[in-house]
């Protein structure tokens, strides 16, 4: 399925308009997208298609969406800027760089 610029960007507007504290309980009126990435990559798939990729973060998973080819963060409003970079380095190269910061390669 081919979307154009327009789908994406009004699909994020509802999103937005959608998330609460019932999608998720870290939501706040200050950070509303924080923890809104799980549900949010999965009501994208369903209206978009695509994939659904994850990274691990010091938090924990963020999920994210693949849509022909492109990558698309619905919630990466919830990080801060060095956050932000950090979330799309691959979760294997980031176990990777986990391990050899805590010494743990064999």
């Amino acid at each position: 399925m081919l979307v154009d610029h327009l789908q994406i960007e009004h699909v994020h507007q509802l999103l937005k308009k959608s998330w609460s504290s019932e999608s998720s309980t870290k939501w706040s009126q200050d950070n509303p997208a924080r923890g809104q990435c799980g549900v949010t990559a999965l009501v994208v798939q369903d209206l978009l298609g695509g994939e659904i990729k994850k990274t691990l973060l010091l938090d924990g998973w963020h999920f994210y969406n693949i849509i022909d080819g492109k990558r698309y963060d619905f919630t990466a409003s919830q990080f801060n800027n060095e956050m932000s970079i950090q979330i799309y380095i691959p979760t294997e190269m980031r176990l990777f760089l986990i391990l050899m910061k805590s010494n743990t390669i064999i």
